[in-house]
């Protein structure tokens, strides 16, 4: 798309374009341990794998 970057992101014109903003994580969406699905668990130091 054309335009300015304001334009563009608050009003798409293009659905490929709605899709690529609809891709975007939204940090409000955060489970109440901050944990997303298929998020990688930080190991503890020192755990031996």
């Amino acid at each position: 798309e054309y335009g300015n970057t304001e334009d563009v992101l608050d009003r798409p014109q293009q659905a490929y374009t709605r899709e690529l903003i609809a891709a975007i994580p939204k940090l409000s969406r955060r489970t109440s341990s901050g944990i997303q699905p298929g998020d990688t668990p930080l190991l503890a130091a020192g755990s031996k794998c």
